[in-house]
């Protein structure tokens, strides 16, 4: 490291000396001069010379402010090869002779620190030792919350953002400090603002705060009257790279999910190229988990903003149906499912069934049983692929043209080759018994009992291996849900005549009957029994008095979860 010096002159001239010693090879000379206007009452000139391999930098400044500070940073910024500094006005304007490695990446924040807060090196090196810590954390840093201590507080100015009582003060730190020639505020130090967060309002702030640092971020990939071609070209091409971190819009997520703020959700995708927010699938899918308990147009305006991008994929298909089905939407639900099949997108099997459950509960019939033809075609169309695939695995193997070499074939399963493979999960079977109740069809509806395989559910639980979320595999967990079953059937009548207030055929009693005569004309043993105890007269004799309430609790949500298929 560079000795401290008391003065900016004595900094420089250490630069020059070690500049003059590097200069071992012939070399082209480029000098660029930029002087920026008196926004924000500075004005700055900055002379760039790159020799071969010496770098040379000159800074001076009208405002003696944080000049020396500037100056030591050059040295220090030369001597790690990071090249040339260049300082900074509250417009942000940066004139610079190289692009270092790092800005190509498009990874790293413009202070030429990593996301942990390294200071700019072998990125490698920076993923498997231990990071360095610049300052001592000092006691006045709140332990709450303990990311900010153990991952957030690197630097000196970090210690004054997290010591800050609010955003507001948080964000005048930041933007003094700017004002001051500091690097532009990165990403770690807006994380450490957003652990301020206490008021819808707050949020809003940051939001202002993101898209005015993001225009300073970008201001060094402007192009300038001395560059080359090739120059102007190189700024175009990694300026769109500048943008947050990741982290930093899911931290924000996450403080607006605290306040049920829907609209900020939304706010960040519809404006996240002025915010400087990427629009990854992470970032999509957090969109739309806000606002999917909210009204369905903060939904839709979601979709809107990211259909561009990721219009197709099966978290966006299965939102916009789902979202639908939840506000009652059947009509637009099914228009959906149908576009978004037409266009190429997979509609998730669960999905269907997701539809089919809800036409159920509200008394729709005819969407009912589309739902279910398009659940068992998904599935089918689903194994067809699987089988497909592993055939051409297999094919490979045998012709040695396989990636693995000694890779073993793989087995298909016989049951995946049945023309009428039907789904395992028994929940399935007691939704489409309701299908065909409400259809009048008792004969169906008795057929659909006794075609239940088991009272056995499967679910699927992926694992987690890092802290990253990647996943790696599943497990299988299996419950014995007999009761569950009964009681989806059981708490039927009266979601459907009570909390939803249906009034169409089949009436109350039409109803009562139908589902007598189904259970009554089971053949199987073990349905028989499993229904035994359900008193459907005690049923529906008490939605007349609407006393019922939530006495027959049911666990029907559960259909929802990730079930095995006929896989």
């Amino acid at each position: 490291m560079l000795r401290r010096a008391s003065t900016a002159k004595d900094v420089i001239g250490s630069v020059r000396a070690l500049c003059e010693r590097a200069r071992g090879r012939a070399g082209t000379t480029r000098e660029a001069t930029t002087t920026t206007g008196d926004d924000g009452g500075f004005a700055t000139t900055t002379t760039a010379t790159a020799r071969g391999g010496a770098r040379e930098a000159r800074a001076t400044r009208t405002d003696e402010r944080g000049t020396g500070r500037r100056a030591e940073r050059a040295g220090e910024a030369l001597r790690a090869g990071r090249g040339t500094f260049a300082t900074w006005t509250t417009a942000g304007r940066r004139a610079f002779a190289t692009a270092t490695g790092s800005e190509r990446e498009g990874e790293r924040d413009d202070d030429g620190e990593d996301g942990d807060g390294n200071v700019d090196g072998d990125s490698k090196t920076n993923k498997h030792e231990t990071a360095h810590k610049l300052i001592d954390i000092p006691d006045e840093v709140p332990h709450d919350p303990p990311l900010l201590r153990s991952t957030l507080v690197k630097r000196r100015l970090d210690v004054t953002l997290a010591c800050a009582e609010t955003v507001s003060e948080a964000i005048k730190i930041a933007t003094d400090s700017v004002a001051d020639g500091d690097y532009p505020t990165s990403s770690r130090q807006v994380r450490i603002m957003i652990t301020k967060i206490k008021t819808k309002e707050d949020i809003r702030e940051v939001f202002a705060f993101m898209a005015k640092m993001h225009r300073i971020r970008l201001a060094k990939y402007e192009p300038v009257a001395t560059d080359t071609p090739e120059e102007a070209a190189n700024r175009s091409q990694w300026g769109g790279h500048m943008v947050w971190r990741e982290q930093v819009a899911l931290e924000l997520f996450n403080e607006i999910r605290k306040f049920d703020d829907h609209e900020a959700a939304v706010e960040m995708v519809e404006n996240h190229a002025s915010l400087g927010v990427k629009l990854t699938r992470t970032v999509a899918k957090q969109a739309f988990f806000n606002t999917y308990t909210g009204p369905f147009e903060y939904v839709y305006r979601v979709y809107e903003a990211v259909r561009e991008s990721y219009g197709t994929e099966d978290f966006t298909v299965a939102t916009m149906i789902g979202a639908s089905l939840d506000n009652r939407h059947m009509d637009l639900a099914r228009e959906y499912a149908v576009a978004f099949k037409e266009s190429g997108a997979v509609v998730p099997s669960r999905t269907y069934f997701k539809f089919l459950k809800w036409a159920t509960r509200i008394g729709e019939p005819e969407h009912a049983l589309w739902a279910n033809e398009e659940h068992i075609a998904s599935i089918r169309a689903t194994l067809q692929s699987r089988i497909e695939r592993m055939e051409r695995i297999n094919a490979a193997i045998e012709a040695g043209t396989h990636t693995h070499r000694g890779a073993e074939k793989l087995e298909i399963p016989a049951k995946w080759r049945e023309p009428d493979v039907m789904p395992i999960t028994p929940f399935y079977y007691v939704h489409v018994v309701r299908a065909h109740l409400l259809n009048r069809d008792v004969a169906s509806a008795t057929r659909m009992l006794d075609s239940i395989p088991s009272f056995e559910h499967t679910t699927r639980k992926q694992l987690r291996t890092d802290i990253h979320d990647n996943t790696r595999g599943f497990e299988l967990k299996t419950y014995n849900v007999q009761d569950q079953i009964v009681a989806v059937l059981a708490d039927w009548p009266r979601k459907l005549y009570v909390e939803e207030n249906f009034n169409g055929e089949p009436s109350r009693d039409e109803l009562r009957e139908s589902m007598k005569a189904a259970i009554d004309g089971v053949a199987r043993d073990d349905i028989k029994a499993a229904f035994a105890s359900m008193d459907v007269d005690a049923i529906f004799d008490a939605l007349d008095g609407d006393a019922q309430g939530d006495s027959l609790a049911t666990e029907d949500d559960q259909a929802e979860e990730a079930s095995t298929s006929a896989s």
